[in-house]
Parts: structure tokens; sequence; C-alpha cells
């Protein structure tokens, strides 16, 4: 193999439970052309030998091994080891995504980054710490934040305004190139250390992007709570970064700028964090720390003027950081602790003296009745009274009092209320051998919180027990009614469905997905508010083999959405079809606008549901939205159409045809031209990805003869295309 694409760096301590899994996501990536440096860091257990097993077995594993120092000291080594084009850190009790590396250097080789953020999503060892934890759940996910590559300035501001930066490591893909150009190492020795490398790094970036893809699984593990050494390991890490961060403001000369600000965000942010550390530590340990003084913490952890700390000329030459030394940044820190020492002695004189206390006992009142009455002017008269009850030791009683009160509010805005004979939304659910799911499925919609509406399940001729369940269910609830039909593939069976619907809306669900009990009632609700046509919910995918939720900024794209609300083609002809995915089942359809428009789903075995969707999309007047993951899309499944692709190949190429033909039937062509040759490249490059060589050859020549032109895929240059990727595989695939 000759120079790999991607360096993937692995430093280990001590993970012989985990590292098995690691490794394997790593030698069974899609992308064979990569190199695995792994840094054993004094490992005890069995690590080490594991290591040498993979590396006996599979010649890309690299084994370097080295006295305990520390993970950003492994990383260090493994990044002097790497040869690649791109470099990945990986922590070693994690796994990839088995495409994530294709993936990461397609997008970007194809935009030129020097850095590439992406997404990963948490899983749990025990469902415990699911619950203790349950913030991680969607914590790292990403989104995309800007049409292209930006600055590492822009990039870093943006991240802050929004609230998103995720200083975690694994998360970014480096070019190594540009790594070596701003000569940046993890700083060893202390922990957090990603929280120092990951602004510096970012702001020396010129080209950065950040894509929605969860292509890391990062593990949730138990361990016992820290205290003592660890816990002033994690201070010293966390002010350290603090004064590493704020030096790099000071002498950096950021001063009054977005990127500058953004910066000073990152140093608060860690001096902060450092406070709560401190507070979790023993009396005795404070005053390790503070030198045997107390209460230094009043001075170390008062509110900092930062304004004014930019211009101490005493400060600013203390916190230079070029080509610091371990040694200087302790001296640094040590610096700082004294000050606290000395101004810690003279506010204890001053607590001590007896004109301090007769002047606080003197004006307690007057102070407390001033403080009630801003608190009042400023929060209103609710606040002020939960304030006082708190001042008087009442926090704890009030608390638990909201936490009882949001309780019976989420009971009962998830407790269906009964039926009033009504049919306000007609769900048409086509079912074709469905037995394994299908009662988690219609569970789901039976629980919904709107109770009037009518479940129609349209049997296409399912050969295991889906019928039967059916009919179990009819019996139980008079809303679920049955069809049957030959097998004709969901189009017809969702066809069949409307011809007996009697809601005032339609929504078309699939028979191995769940969904959260407020879909129907906030779809509704939101399309009669808005007068709506169509209204669309975002949705999750569900994996079936790990139970894992992963987000799914595709069915969805905000990305997109316009600001004006109900929104139609007008408002976003560009991106009209970008929006949403094709797929039904997460739109709700006024069922007089679908009549009206004679909108049928095709029949077709696949790609049914493109036409139909993507119809009702483009003519609707008024569309609205619920951003809420309100879908569970199930995936993972044994039996997947997509595996039959080569069976019918041009089956996608239909739906894309008849949709332009309505488009143009209907005089909207013009308008939406430009999102329909971006949904059509897109497209086109899915499916023939699904396809076999010999397939893939077939359609590639009608794409040659006609269908390029048809769709006109290449009527912008690259940069007009939501995807640029699959830009440049059409453009290899027909040169």
């Amino acid at each position: 193999m000759g120079q790999p694409k991607v360096s993937v760096i692995i430093p280990v301590y001590n993970v012989e439970a985990y590292l098995r899994e690691c490794l394997d996501s790593v030698i069974n990536q899609t992308l064979k052309e990569i190199e695995i440096i792994c840094v054993n860091d004094g490992s005890t257990d069995n690590s080490l030998s594991i290591l040498r097993e993979y590396a006996d077995t599979d010649g890309r594993v690299i084994v370097f091994t080295q006295e305990n120092a520390g993970q950003s000291a492994a990383r260090n080594y493994g990044l002097r080891a790497a040869s690649g084009t791109y470099v990945y850190f990986l922590d070693s009790d994690d796994y990839l995504r088995s495409d994530a590396l294709e993936l990461l250097c397609s997008i970007a080789q194809a935009n030129q980054t020097d850095i590439l953020y992406f997404g990963a999503d948490s899983f749990y060892e025990t469902e415990e710490l699911r619950k203790q934890h349950a913030t991680y759940l969607e914590y790292y996910h990403r989104q995309a934040l800007t049409e292209g590559a930006v600055s590492g300035e822009e990039m870093i501001q943006i991240f802050t305004e929004k609230l998103l930066f995720r200083a975690s490591v694994p998360l970014q893909f480096f070019r190594r190139a540009f790594l070596e150009k701003t000569g940046l190492r993890f700083m060893e020795g202390i922990v957090h250390e990603d929280e120092l490398f990951s602004p510096l790094v970012l702001l020396k970036a010129e080209r950065v992007m950040c894509v929605p893809e969860n292509l890391y699984f990062r593990r949730v593990r138990g361990g016992s709570t820290m205290f003592g050494n660890a816990l002033i390991r994690k201070f010293n890490g966390q002010f350290t970064v603090f004064v590493k961060l704020l030096g790099e403001y000071i002498s950096g000369g950021w001063g009054d700028t977005p990127a500058g600000n953004a910066l000073l965000t990152r140093a608060k942010n860690l001096y902060s964090a450092s406070k709560a550390t401190y507070q979790q530590l023993s009396v005795q340990e404070q005053k390790k720390l503070l030198g045997g003084h107390l209460p230094g913490d009043i001075f170390l952890f008062r509110e900092l003027d930062y304004s004014k700390l930019a211009k101490t000329e005493n400060l600013q030459k203390s916190l230079e950081t070029a080509s610091m030394t371990k040694s200087e940044m302790e001296r640094e820190i040590d610096l700082l602790r004294s000050k606290t020492v000395e101004l810690n002695e003279e506010i204890i004189a001053i607590h001590s003296s007896w004109t301090y206390r007769i002047g606080r006992a003197a004006t307690f009142f007057p102070r407390k009745l001033r403080g009630g009455i801003r608190c009042y002017q400023e929060h209103g008269m609710k606040y002020t009274l939960r304030r006082l009850l708190e001042q008087l030791g009442l926090g704890p009683l009030l608390e638990r009092i909201r936490l009882k009160r949001e309780e019976r509010k989420k009971k009962k805005e998830n407790r269906p209320q009964k039926p009033t004979g009504k049919v306000l939304v007609s769900v048409i659910v086509p079912v074709y051998n469905a037995e394994k799911y299908l009662r988690q499925c219609i569970d789901s919609i039976l629980a919904q919180t709107l109770p009037d509406f009518e479940l129609i399940c349209v049997d296409d001729g399912s050969a295991d027990k889906s019928v039967e369940i059916i009919r179990e269910y009819q019996k139980k609830d008079k809303r679920v009614k049955l069809l049957k039909q030959k097998n004709q593939y969901a189009g017809v069976a969702r066809n069949n469905g409307m011809g007996i619907a009697r809601g005032k809306y339609l929504l078309f669900l699939d028979a191995d997905d769940f969904f959260e009990p407020s879909l129907l009632g906030e779809l509704y609700a939101a399309a009669e508010r808005d007068s709506a046509d169509v209204c669309i919910c975002a949705a999750d995918r569900y994996q079936t083999q790990t139970g894992v939720f992963e987000k799914a900024g595709w069915l969805l794209n905000t990305r997109y959405l316009p600001q004006k609300r109900p929104f139609n083609r007008a408002d976003c002809s560009r991106h009209i079809f970008q929006v949403s995915s094709p797929a039904p089942w997460t739109k709700m359809f006024r069922k007089e606008f679908v009549m009206q428009k004679q909108l049928r789903f095709q029949n077709l075995q696949r790609s049914n549901d493109l036409y139909f969707t993507l119809s009702a999309i483009a003519l609707a007047e008024r569309i609205s939205v619920v951003e809420k993951e309100l879908v569970h899309y199930r995936v993972g499944q044994s039996t997947n159409l997509q595996s039959k692709n080569h069976l019918t190949p041009m089956l996608f190429c239909e739906a894309l045809c008849a949709l332009k033909r309505q488009l143009v039937q209907t005089g909207v062509w013009n308008e939406v031209r430009g999102s329909f040759s971006d949904l059509a490249m897109n497209t086109s490059v899915y499916n023939l990805k699904t396809l076999t060589d010999e397939t893939r050859a077939v359609v590639l020549k009608e794409f040659k003869n006609r269908l390029a032109a048809e769709f006109e895929l290449f009527a912008h240059d690259r940069e007009f295309y939501s995807l640029k990727a699959n830009y440049d595989y059409m453009k290899e695939a027909l040169s």
C-alpha cells in the first residue's frame, strides 16, 4: 500500500473489555487505504496482547508502546508516526460507523477542509446510566451550520452563538499537512486537553465544515465518583486550560472581535468548570491548593473583569504562551493562586474588624428591602416570592412541588382523550409480512393523544400472521379497519386506503415504524392553525439491532427552511425539494388538496412515494412545519427492498420522470427546476450505489444517452449542489 489516505491514532490504556470492538470498527471500514496507529500507554491489563494479536493478522495495525504518560502524550506520539493525508484520533473504548472514514475522506477532499466536524451517538452500559446521563443522547449531534467551508474564526463564532461547541477531538477529522503547519500538539500532563487543543486549532484553520452525520459511537460507562487526587487533577486541568485560553486571547491580540469573544467565552466556561470542581473538594484539599489559606476561593472565583485583565501588563506578561513548558505553566498557576492568598489575608482582616460587623448588622434590613424591590422590578412578584422562600431554606420543598407539577402536566398532555366519533385524520398503513413489528406500530398509533382518527390497514398479500394481528385489534377498537389486496406494493395499498378515507387529513405511515403519542395531535393542530395543505415533522432513525436512536436531519432539513411560516415553493424555490425527503410518513396532507390535484402514488415496487410526496410539496400553497422528531423510522431489519434494487434498477428514474412531467404540466417547472436538478443528482447517486457493477453499467448508459440531460444534472457548476461529493461521483461515472 502506498501513502494511506487516513492515519487513525488510538491511545490505549487498560481497555481490554472494549478494545476489540473499537479495533474491529476500524479494520472493517469501507475505506481500506488506512493505517491504524495504536499507542499503548503503559497498560497493566491485556490491552497490549490484544493489540499485538491484531497487528499479527492485519498489516495496517502498527503498535507502539510507552510508559504511562497520559492520552495527550500518546496522541502526540501517534501524530509523529502518522503518514496519512488525513489524521483521525479515536478513543479506544468507543467505535466508528463502518463507512465513517470513507464518507469523511470524500467530504474533506471535495471541500478541501483543514478540519471536518461530525456528530456522535451516545450509548450506555446500563439503563441506570441512561437515566443519569440522558442529556448525552443528543449532546454530540451536529448540524450542517454553513453552506460550505468557512474559516475557523467564523466557525468558532457560529459554534459559540448556537451553543454547539463540542471540544471532543474524536469528532474532528484533520488534514495532516494543516496540523504540521500549525505545530500544535496536545498539552501533556493534564486532563481536559481537548478543551485547549480544539479552540486553538480551530482558530488556525482556513477551511472548516460541519456535517450532520452521526458517525461515532461514544460509550457512557460507569465508574466511581471522583474524589481526592482525581478531583485535584481535574481542577488543575480545567484551571490550566483557562489560563492558556485567556493567555491566547490576550497575547494573540484578539480584542473585541467575534472570534475573540468566542475564545473568551471558552475561557470563561473553563473558569466556571474549574470553580465547580473546586467546590467538590474537601476543605483540606482546598487548603492544599491555596497554600493553607481559606477562604481564598472568594478571590480565585470572583467575577473577573476580562476587559481590564487584557490591559494588565503583569498578567499579560505572565500569560504569554509561546513555547511554554510544563514547569513554566505550573509557576504561572502558582502565581495566580499566591495573589488570591494575599487578597484573602486582607479580606480576613477586614471581616474580623468590629466596624465591619456593626456596619453589616446595621444595614441588614435596608439591604434586604432594597434587594427585594430591585428583584421585583426586574423579575416580577412570582420570582421574588420564590427567592424569598429559598432564602428561608424552603428551596428543596419548592423544587419538589415544581417537579410534581411538571410530571402531572406531562401525564395530562400524553393522556389519550376519549374519541368523539369524528374522523379528523385517516391514518393509512400498508402492511406486508410485518408481524414482527406490527403490534408496536399499531399500539403507538392507538395511543395517540388526538383520538379522533381512523386507522386503515391495507394488507398487501401478507403470508405471515399480519392479518390475524390486525383483526385482533379490530375487535378491540372500532377505529381500526382492514382492507386486503393481492401483492401490488405500498403505492397501490396507499391509493386503496385513500379510496375509503373519511378524514379531513391523510397520514401515510409504515407498518415497521413507531410513533410519538403526540404525532397526530401536533400535526393536526399545526395544519389547522396554518390552514395548511401539507404539514411536515422531523423523524429519527431507530437501529433495530442496537436499540440506538440516531439523528436523521435529511428527513427535515431545517437548514433550508425559510423563516416565513407557513411557506410554499415561492419562499424557497431553490431548495424546495431539499427541505424534506420523499418519505410520506413525516407529512400530513389535506385530503381535499390531494383530490383537487389528483395526486396518486405510483404503482412501482420502489420509489412509489417520490412522485406523490414531492408533487404535493411543489403544488402546496401553504406548508406548515413541526420541528419535532415524532416518527421513529426503523432501520437494520433483515429484509430490505433496497437489497433487490438490481432487479428493477430503473424505477427511481421512472419516478423522477413522472415528477418532472407533473411540474411542467402544472406550470411550476421554471420555479423549481434548480431544486429538481439537485434532487435528481442525489437520488440517482444514492440508487446507483446500491446496484451491482453489471446493472450499474446498464443504468449509466441510459444516463449518458438521455437521462443526464433530462434531469439537467450538469446544468449548474459543482458549487450549486447540496452534496458536492455526489456531483463528483456522477461526473466520474459518466466520463
